[in-house]
């Protein structure tokens, strides 16, 4: 009995940190837009059109690549994952 309890327990908690860190990390990365916009807007930072998107050429194609290698490292079709996921987004 307990054996098949476990595997659900550890996906569960597996879910939970994920969707703990997507959280922290969307966090984060909103707050250093904002910034970034605030010091762009203010002048302390001077970033043009063109070298915004000379920045994400070179830099996405590596990202996606790295993002396509590490897809499937979580089991995100498993059930308890996903529902930790959602409870570690939601409440953490």
């Amino acid at each position: 009995m307990i054996e098949g309890i476990v595997p659900l327990v550890i996906l569960f908690i597996i879910g939970f940190l994920a969707g703990f860190i997507v959280k922290k990390l969307l966090t984060v990365m909103i707050a250093g837009i904002v910034l970034a916009i605030i010091l762009i807007t203010t002048g302390y930072l001077s970033m043009s059109i063109s070298g915004f998107k000379d920045m994400i050429i070179n830099n996405l194609p590596s990202l996606v690549s790295e993002a396509q290698s590490n897809v499937n490292v979580l089991p995100y079709t498993a059930i308890p994952f996903l529902f930790g996921a959602f409870l570690g987004f939601w409440k953490g």
